[in-house]
């Protein structure tokens, strides 16, 4: 959920504008889009959310993110904090406007306020976030509650920047394009003292029965998944139906079904004090959605969906490569799907990496740095210490695409380091990462990453 704001356009204007919009929006949800505005049997899958976005989206417009600030929220549905983005606008893809506007301002769900953070994830679509230099593209629609557009979609078209000049967090992020089979890129993790995670659920979606069992099914496959540290509680049912930190029942972690966005299946908020997770609340959407137990055409199974949403919980990101599919934490969410039930093995590689108290080993790149320009065959050198270790290995992955992943490949130990040589003949001039994982014989992996340009031509 984004609303966005025209900038340099008068009011008068932009009452115009907004019954046009408005006109225009209610004649492509009943002329033109199928099934995305009230709930049938005849819905499209998930996996066609793209273009349940062009058609929905009255605007797809693409710019640089200027400057992003956040504030609380008050609205009538609970307290949230959200972000607001300046952009410039520097292509059009679709508009209904005879004109499109130099700059925008937009807010999306989600940011920092003096510390206390909330962190939102959409399912399908990831998570909410934009930074300073950031190029995207926003999918739009007008609101009149907020008499500005809506986004409901922003695509990050240059993710190789999002190393440069973001905190890292008390553990390193770790990204899929790197060729982990996760993704670990918030800036917050629980603490052992934090377990176990005391949760409720609230059964209110009427499309089903069994849905108590279902979502404590999916929290259970995450604490029993292998070498995880994870603990779930479950407290009972709850009445809550409100995503907010301050909720009626003080900081009480709920599960439940609401309205959302018709291309919104489910929404995971993550509440972060500093860089530490300190709750969370995850909504299912039940207008536009029907629920069931089990593989149904055309509905999508708690089970499935629940375990996707608690991988969020447990602080884990969307993976989008193909190769992962068959992932929970796939970002793809189908109907007539229940493999997310069971968790493949980078969701479980996610699960002890995300938790600190796992005891993991430490890996330091000493060469090459950090950005340097490389070229022929380059000298990797890393200290590894902590624990047994029983191998250590490199892997060389081109920068936010997933055109080349060279594969795990074995360190040799030289003293007190790990060496390898990489031929950089073997790949095109582009920008890679370098990420070493060390593994001990209790199975627990540490990482680090340098990126570098290969630069032979």
């Amino acid at each position: 959920m984004f609303y966005l704001q025209i900038k340099g356009v008068s009011r008068v204007k932009k009452n115009l504008i907004s019954q046009i919009m408005l006109v225009l929006i209610i004649s492509s949800l009943f002329l033109s889009t199928p099934d995305v505005g009230a709930k049938s049997t005849n819905k499209e899958k998930t996996k066609d959310y793209k273009y349940k976005l062009k058609q929905v989206s009255t605007e797809i417009l693409t710019g640089e993110v200027i400057s992003v600030s956040s504030r609380w929220i008050n609205t009538s549905k609970s307290r949230n904090i959200y972000s607001f983005v300046y952009m410039t606008i520097t292509d059009v893809k679709k508009t209904s406007l005879s004109e499109h506007p130099k700059t925008i301002e937009f807010v999306y769900p989600g940011g920092t306020v003096g510390g206390f953070s909330e962190i939102v994830t959409v399912s399908p679509g990831g998570e909410f976030y934009c930074y300073p230099n950031q190029i995207i593209s926003v999918y739009l629609v007008y609101n009149s509650n907020f008499d500005m557009f809506k986004a409901i979609r922003i695509e990050d078209l240059n993710p190789s920047l999002r190393t440069m000049g973001i905190e890292r967090a008390i553990l390193q992020y770790l990204y899929e394009d790197q060729g982990i089979n996760f993704e670990f890129a918030y800036a917050a993790t629980w603490s052992s003292g934090d377990m176990p995670i005391h949760y409720r659920i609230n059964n209110n979606t009427a499309d089903c029965t069994g849905e108590y069992t279902a979502v404590s099914n999916a929290f259970q496959t995450w604490e029993a998944a292998s070498y995880s540290a994870y603990d779930f509680t479950l407290d009972g049912t709850t009445t809550i139906t409100t995503c907010t930190y301050y909720d009626e029942g003080g900081n009480v972690n709920v599960v439940f079904w609401g309205d959302l966005d018709p291309t919104d299946l489910a929404i995971c908020h993550l509440w972060v004090i500093g860089s530490s997770a300190v709750g969370f609340d995850i909504e299912f959407d039940d207008d536009d959605h029907e629920w069931c137990i089990g593989s149904v055409s055309n509905e999508y199974d708690v089970e499935n969906c629940a375990a996707h949403e608690v991988g969020h919980v447990c602080v884990i990101g969307d993976l989008y490569d193909s190769s992962n599919d068959d992932a929970t934490m796939y970002d793809d969410v189908y109907d007539d799907e229940t493999k997310k039930r069971s968790l493949e093995q980078g969701d479980k590689d996610g699960a002890q990496y995300t938790l600190p108290s796992n005891s993991k080993p430490s890996v330091s790149i000493s060469e090459p740095d950090d950005l340097d320009t490389v070229s022929g065959s380059v000298r990797i050198t890393a200290a590894v210490s902590g624990g047994t270790i029983s191998n250590v290995k490199y892997k060389i992955a081109d920068v936010g695409t997933f055109d080349y992943d060279g594969g795990w490949v074995s360190m040799t130990k030289s003293g007190s380091d790990y060496i390898a040589d990489w031929n950089t003949l073997e790949v095109p001039d582009d920008d890679y990462y370098i990420t070493v994982r060390a593994e001990t014989s209790s199975h627990i992996y540490g990482y680090d990453y340098v990126r570098v340009t290969t630069q032979n031509d």
